[in-house]
């Protein structure tokens, strides 16, 4: 049986910070696997499509077979690709002045997919994915509140 897990580390009003680990069995790859649900990270009450950016990208695929890649997809009507990974490495926008990875599927779901390739038994990757939550995940209030305080 292959192991797999997802964690949410960080859940703030503006991003998240995902971690996805799979060992594999040797049973089959991954295909169209959600390692993050764009849905789970709303506040109760918040209605709207979820839309994200990727700003940061950590990973790690290794194990005993070569020529595995990992690709990540915006979910939507049509998964769309947003990188093929292999090896280790890191990008983070932030500090490079690039912009982030822009959700551009079509009727987006929000979500972020996985598939291997060429996975076997013992395989394995880690990602962490941090995200910025560009719309979606705002509080409507039906009623506006106001407070006021005065002093004598």
């Amino acid at each position: 049986m292959s192991t797999q897990a997802t964690q949410t580390l960080i859940n703030a009003q503006k991003r998240a910070v995902i971690k996805a680990i799979r060992i594999n069995d040797g049973a089959e790859n991954d295909t169209g696997l959600a390692i993050v649900d764009a849905s789970t990270l709303k506040e109760p009450g918040v209605v709207g499509n979820e839309l994200l950016t990727i700003t940061k990208l950590y990973w790690s695929i290794g194990g005993p077979s070569s020529n595995k890649t990992l690709t990540l997809y915006w979910d939507g009507s049509a998964d769309t690709p947003i990188t093929a990974l292999s090896g280790n490495g890191t990008w983070n926008f932030t500090t490079a002045g690039l912009p982030s990875l822009a959700n551009n599927a079509s009727n987006p779901t929000g979500d972020i997919l996985v598939t291997t390739t060429n996975f076997a038994a013992g395989d394995f990757y880690t990602l962490i994915i941090e995200i910025h939550k560009v719309s979606g995940f705002e509080f409507v209030s039906s009623s506006s509140s106001s407070s006021s305080s005065s002093s004598s």
